[in-house]
């Protein structure tokens, strides 16, 4: 149902955000008030109504903490020192696959509501495990650095979870 709705209208409700980018609504509740970027207008008896451009920002978030490994600080940072992010985002729906930006070539121009022309960047969004986000999350406690630039370096509590296990089995 939501589906054959994607791409043909100009707001959509917290749930609807919520099935096409597969998070939870109180999460996308969380990530308006962590992350200044991203401001649905209000409708009707206060209800958000997420335009095209919202859930394309969605997404980058999503995609900056989840495969790029960012902690949410570090989001904030690269979101204010590189505001293109921003300005280039935005949400253009393939009919099979709502929970990803469709497969337009980087540099297509599409009309927003305000008539502005948007570049899109499309984006390709995989939910990773629980256990995966707690993974990153506590490999990058305190510094904003990607995932990536850290693979190097083993992660304790890793080593620490395995000599736990071995210790168990021992008993």
């Amino acid at each position: 149902m939501i589906k054959s709705h994607v791409g043909k209208k100009l707001y959509y409700s917290i749930s609807e955000v919520a099935e096409i980018t597969d998070l939870q609504p109180y999460t996308l509740r969380a990530w308006e008030k962590e992350f200044t970027c991203l401001r649905p207008r209000r409708a009707r008896g206060k209800n958000r109504a997420y335009r095209g451009r919202d859930i394309g920002i969605v997404l980058l978030i999503k995609q900056l903490l989840y495969q790029e490994g960012y902690t949410t600080k570090g989001v904030k940072q690269k979101l204010k020192n590189e505001p293109e992010l921003i300005r280039s985002t935005t949400f253009n729906p393939s009919p099979n696959d709502p929970g990803l930006v469709a497969d337009n070539s980087p540099g297509d121009l599409i009309h927003s509501r305000d008539g502005d022309k948007i570049q899109v960047h499309p984006v390709s969004i995989k939910r990773p495990l629980k256990d995966d986000r707690d993974e990153v999350e506590s490999q990058q406690n305190a510094q904003n650095l990607p995932l990536a630039s850290k693979s190097e370096h083993p992660n304790p509590i890793s080593q620490i979870k395995k000599e736990l296990r071995e210790i168990l089995e021992l008993l």
